[in-house]
């Protein structure tokens, strides 16, 4: 919520409201990770994270370039942190 209130206060957001960029953001996070959790391979997560988070960027305002430059570096970050866990598989 603070993200997006953030946002919209710095104008890289162009959103109706705080209200619907909050359930924008959970509607589409949702999505994206029932799809993720439906696959077992940690590359087409990655992409799909990528390719979710600059559509998500973009559809709250920014531009495609910047958005998909941080939506790549943060899927880099999420794959990164997740690796250890994929590598080493589930914790029994």
């Amino acid at each position: 919520m603070d993200d997006i209130t953030q946002g919209l206060g710095s104008r890289r957001f162009n959103v109706p409201d705080v209200e619907a960029g909050v359930i924008f953001v959970l509607g589409v996070s949702q999505a994206a990770l029932t799809r993720v959790t439906e696959s077992r391979d940690p590359r087409a997560a990655a992409g799909l994270a990528r390719s979710m988070g600059a559509l998500l960027l973009r559809g709250l305002g920014l531009e495609g370039g910047e958005a998909d430059l941080i939506a790549t570096r943060a899927a880099q970050d999420i794959v990164a942190a997740a690796a250890p866990t994929i590598q080493s598989g589930p914790a029994s």
